[in-house]
């Protein structure tokens, strides 16, 4: 680490390496490394995270054709979030015994997946 001092009206430049400010087999350094990547690794997991919950506005992005996924309509009082799928061409609802087809949802948003060992 360069660096400078005065000493009776000199200017003394001294180097130091990392290892001459630490005792003899000090951990600090790798645990910090390790931490640091572990601290990298979780924030690229609630990126991740967050992306999946993100709502998407429908002129922009459409979901997968077929999957099914949760639809908003702003505006909408009483039903404003309905389950939905998008066949490429229409949105659809599906009905306990027929499909319907539905005015485009304003948002959508990815459902999340079953729990664990299901």
């Amino acid at each position: 680490m360069p660096g400078n001092t005065e000493f009776f009206g000199m200017t003394i430049f001294i180097t130091l390496s990392p290892s001459r400010l630490l005792p003899a087999g000090d951990a600090r350094p790798m645990v910090a490394a390790e931490l640091g990547a572990e601290v990298l690794r979780l924030r690229a997991r609630v990126a991740e995270l967050e992306e999946a919950r993100r709502w998407r506005a429908v002129p922009h992005e459409r979901p997968p054709v077929g999957v099914a996924v949760l639809g908003w309509w702003e505006g909408c009082g009483d039903w404003p979030y309905v389950v939905i799928r998008w066949d490429g061409y229409q949105w659809w609802m599906e009905g306990e015994s027929e499909n319907f087809g539905i005015q485009a949802p304003d948002r959508w948003q990815p459902l999340p997946g079953a729990p664990d060992g299901h």
